[in-house]
């Protein structure tokens, strides 16, 4: 690929919702291991990730989960050298991605997804399987994600300007809350001393 001059944008992690559920992994985890993965072998041109046999609103809950990080500020960033720039600088890069790459990419692809959802709306057409539903539902799920993606990008760099004007504290940090997992652990923690605790008086009496 890098022979070829960097014309191509090869697409590291591919599997299917069928796949992950039988190999028990998810999203995420596909992601993850394809980004580290490229890290590591030193391939810094485009690439991507795909998914497919989404059927169900949970295959689709999961997959639209990826966009909601962006919200989070919880996307992989494969920085090596960014964090040891100014933040100024940092807040600057990111502008600049967002207007020259994430924009231009999330509203040209909402943009050619739509008429393949109109041809199916009115249509009216169906799945090929026995007993198959209208595909129209499914189809309007591209242009809908990347149209909200985009408007998630403009209001990210709304925040980024404000910022570099010092109206609001840095839009990059991470909040730092905790879990579900966690309050658990830290619940059944409690209960636990409560216990002991108990379980001390009473042997302490007469």
């Amino acid at each position: 690929m890098r022979a070829a001059g960097g014309g191509l944008h090869p697409v590291f992690a591919q599997q299917s919702i069928r796949e992950m559920a039988r190999t028990r992994r998810s999203p995420q985890e596909v992601l993850d291991d394809a980004t580290w993965g490229v890290f590591g072998s030193g391939w810094r041109l485009g690439h991507g990730a795909d998914a497919d046999h989404i059927k169900t609103p949970d295959d689709v809950d999961v997959c639209a989960a990826a966009g909601y990080t962006l919200l989070r500020n919880e996307h992989v960033r494969i920085d090596v050298l960014l964090h040891r720039l100014p933040k100024r600088t940092q807040i600057w890069i990111d502008i600049f991605g967002l207007i020259f790459f994430l924009l231009p990419i999330a509203l040209l692809i909402a943009r050619l997804a739509w008429p393949v959802f109109m041809r199916a709306f009115v249509s009216g057409e169906m799945s090929e399987n026995a007993g198959g539903l209208i595909r129209w539902p499914v189809y309007i799920l591209a242009p809908t994600g990347f149209a909200l993606l985009a408007l998630q990008g403009i209001s990210e760099l709304i925040k980024r300007f404000a910022f570099l004007q010092g109206l609001i504290e840095d839009p990059t940090r991470k909040r730092q809350q905790r879990s579900a997992e966690e309050e658990l652990a830290e619940e059944i923690a409690k209960l636990a001393e409560q216990k002991q605790a108990a379980g001390r008086g009473a042997g302490g009496r007469p």
